[in-house]
């Protein structure tokens, strides 16, 4: 599930599910709350203007749903379906994000295209 700050410049941020049978079955409205609004704080986080805000607009979507064209400029997506966007508002939480700092790791080797083709 990728996730973003709605209409900024920010990180894009993706939470992986483990044992989803197929990209259509992705639950986008059963994810967990907590985990979800850690996703919206890290990317809230990474954005040079949104981390600048008290509250934010982010959006949610199944990384399936994003459409990248070639004539688009870098970082720049689209989506194939809006109805499969879900939108809440991020409010800065300091403590948080201290706490999700501290789990940071930078040592962890994700063949992330491999794991896209092991779960397709």
């Amino acid at each position: 599930v990728w996730f973003h700050v709605d209409g900024l410049s920010s990180a894009h941020v993706y939470f992986r599910l483990n044992n989803v049978a197929t990209v259509s079955s992705i639950p986008i409205d059963d994810l967990p709350p907590d985990s979800v609004a850690d996703m919206m704080q890290i990317c809230k986080h990474n954005s040079i203007s949104g981390c600048k805000l008290a509250s934010c607009k982010m959006v949610y979507t199944p990384h399936s749903n994003l459409k990248k064209t070639f004539d688009m400029e870098s970082g720049a997506v689209t989506y194939h379906d809006t109805k499969m966007c879900r939108y809440a508002r991020c409010e800065k939480d300091r403590p948080r994000i201290r706490e999700l700092e501290k789990t940071k790791s930078a040592d962890i080797q994700v063949d992330y295209y491999q794991e896209m083709k092991d779960n397709e």
